[in-house]
């Protein structure tokens, strides 16, 4: 009898642990299943990312395409970049007739020239000097930073006059 009890408990125990390693296996497999899917749902996130991104892209493509069109002068890219500072410079000699535009070397920066100006001359009208400066300040390409402006007034026989001296420089990328 002690022996049927013994076969029957290890029986039991030999059953228990089948049934326990099958439920231990259910609950593994039932965690890997939702893994997997979470895994699928985040990679079809990223698939609709991803797709969002290349349309973006283009996006921004075809603006930097407009951009480049638009604020780009036509000749950049067939006239050398010291032929465009050149050009700003005469540009900048017709604009303040009667001053003095003095230029010095052009200096290489890396991937941008830079050409050092100075304009000095007398005030005669002062909208038209705010006018110039403006101007100075908008130019787009070649670009013109100014370094300083400085008026100073003078006793002439005439009377007082006020001068200008306007310190800066002209900044073109190079290609």
């Amino acid at each position: 009898m002690i022996k049927q009890i013994r076969q029957y408990i290890r029986y039991n125990l030999a059953i228990g642990m089948f049934v326990s390693l099958v439920v231990f296996s259910a609950l593994a497999l039932d965690k890997y299943i939702n893994s997997l899917d979470d895994t699928a749902n985040k990679l079809e996130t990223v698939k609709i990312n991803l797709s969002r991104m290349a349309a973006e892209s283009q996006k921004i493509d075809i603006l930097l395409s407009r951009v480049k069109t638009s604020l780009m002068p036509t000749d950049f890219y067939t006239k050398p970049a010291e032929y465009q500072i050149f050009k700003a410079v005469d540009d900048l000699k017709s604009r303040f007739t009667g001053a003095d535009v003095v230029v010095t070397n052009i200096e290489d920066k890396g991937n941008v020239f830079a050409l050092p100006v100075n304009i000095t001359g007398n005030l005669k009208n002062y909208a038209d000097f705010a006018n110039n400066v403006g101007y100075l300040a908008g130019l787009k390409f070649p670009f013109f930073s100014i370094n300083s402006i400085s008026l100073s007034k003078k006793q002439e026989k005439d009377g007082t006059a006020v001068s200008y001296i306007i310190s800066g420089m002209i900044r073109m990328p190079k290609k």
